[in-house]
């Protein structure tokens, strides 16, 4: 059972990293090298049109592998508990601080701000308008100005620490999976690709302003839903 578990932990996230990758190329990588908002959205819809494609593919990617990733997670804690128990007659609390990990705890200090993520990208625009065609750089944008400067460094402090929580997550989950133990390399990777996402994003989409007129009233009713 511990090994089913294991393997279900380890090959969801290979499912979800699939989409992180062509989520990072789209939302940094492309900003960085176009600097330009309005090709940036060109291969941002691109993208999204092969992964929303169907409603089943995007469920698997996204919802359904993380899924699967933390109750597979849940699942080798209570089975290492359990294993344990039964191996020395006790075992330590199940949620005790010794069970942490530094890879773990950024895991489930993740989730709430994947969560907010999801619900003001692609939730709110499906439940307002049954879709989200109109979500593109100039969505985000609206987003940090959408209080003004308040707003702008909240958000900035948001996504900071959204991305770097993510990249740390990620990083050392595959330095764990394929035995990497050299931590310079680890922290080096995971400064790299922080850097290097929150650069697209303060770089190049944040500078590109407020949306007016249509879209502009568009997306306030979006974040009216949220703020």
């Amino acid at each position: 059972l511990t090994f089913l578990v294991t393997r279900s932990q380890r090959y969801s996230s290979y499912v979800f990293t699939s989409f992180l990758g062509l989520h990072l190329t789209t939302t940094s990588l492309i900003p960085l090298l176009t600097n330009s908002i309005s090709s940036s959205d060109n291969y941002l819809l691109l993208a999204r049109t092969a992964y929303q494609s169907t409603p089943l593919l995007e469920t698997l990617l996204i919802p359904g592998a993380l899924t699967v990733h933390i109750i597979s997670g849940i699942g080798l804690r209570l089975c290492r508990h359990c294993l344990a128990k039964k191996r020395y007659g006790k075992a330590p609390a199940f949620w005790g601080k010794r069970e942490w990990s530094t890879t773990s705890l950024a895991g489930w200090l993740l989730l709430p701000s994947l969560v907010a993520h999801a619900i003001v990208l692609r939730v709110v625009p499906l439940y307002v308008d049954g879709g989200s065609a109109d979500v593109g750089f100039q969505y985000v944008t609206h987003g940090f100005n959408y209080h003004g400067r308040i707003g702008w460094w909240l958000n900035s402090f948001y996504y900071t620490g959204f991305v770097g929580t993510a990249t740390w997550h990620v990083v050392n989950g595959f330095a764990k999976y394929f035995r990497i133990r050299n931590k310079r390399q680890v922290n080096i990777a995971a400064g790299v690709m922080t850097i290097g996402w929150l650069g697209g994003l303060f770089g190049v989409v944040t500078r590109a302003g407020s949306a007016t007129g249509y879209l502009g009233r568009k997306y306030d009713a979006f974040y009216d839903l949220v703020y």
